[in-house]
């Protein structure tokens, strides 16, 4: 059975709400900070989700035609550009992060408020990268219902975070609970797909050597190497 996507939208626009409503709930400075510090996340997604949309298309095209080796390679390759469009995007704000602030502010107040959270948008590239990535494969192989669950234990896991440590860690909490929602969205992939044929299936060159996608390798069900059906693509639903 498949869910629609739009049932997955909801969930991200409640997070998103609640990390507006809680900034605002602490004080205008704090709520000034945090949006400016959103934008940081904003340029990056402008770009990866460039390759997402990429990989739903070509996704589709290849689920849809069966061509089981240009899906493996699609997927590789994806990851590979990934990979470095993280690396990049984690150097320029490690080491431009003042200068990106100080062209979205010119008030004083609100850039020193944001010196203590800044080093949480270098982490914004490397743990959001795969959930992006994945999203857009799950969404052209039609793989909604595992996105919505994925999801529905993303949000769960960040609240518990939240308000575990929001007495201990305050805003960060909010930070350190965004930054695990994408891994945690990521790697509970795997756990929705227990039939996929683990001895049979590779992981590709990127999956090796960026760990972030080994989240999302996921029991996919992309048994792309299984003798048996090496005719048929299949895709393992719930």
């Amino acid at each position: 059975m498949l869910i629609p996507t739009s049932f997955y939208e909801p969930c991200v626009w409640f997070l998103f709400l609640h990390f507006t409503s809680r900034s605002a709930a602490t004080d205008d400075t704090i709520l000034a900070v945090n949006s400016l510090l959103l934008q940081f996340l904003m340029f990056y997604s402008y770009f990866i989700d460039g390759f997402a949309y990429a990989g739903e298309a070509l996704t589709g095209k290849y689920v849809g035609a069966s061509k089981q080796l240009e899906l493996k390679k699609l997927v590789r390759i994806l990851f590979v550009w990934d990979g470095g469009l993280t690396l990049l995007f984690s150097g320029v704000y490690y080491f431009g992060n003042h200068f990106i602030l100080k062209l979205l502010t010119n008030q004083h107040v609100l850039f020193e408020a944001a010196k203590p959270f800044l080093p949480w948008v270098v982490d914004i590239p490397i743990m959001s990268t795969a959930s992006y990535i994945w999203d857009g494969i799950y969404i052209g192989a039609t793989a909604s219902r595992g996105m919505l669950l994925s999801m529905l234990d993303a949000t769960f896991v960040f609240y518990a975070l939240y308000f575990a440590l929001n007495g201990m860690l305050g805003s960060h909490a909010l930070w350190l609970s965004m930054i695990i929602l994408w891994p945690a969205g990521a790697c509970f992939k795997p756990l929705l797909y227990p039939n996929m044929c683990l001895k049979e299936f590779q992981l590709p060159f990127s999956f090796r050597y960026y760990p972030l996608a080994m989240f999302g390798t996921s029991r996919f069900g992309l048994c792309l190497n299984n003798k048996k059906q090496e005719h048929h693509f299949w895709i393992k639903f719930l």
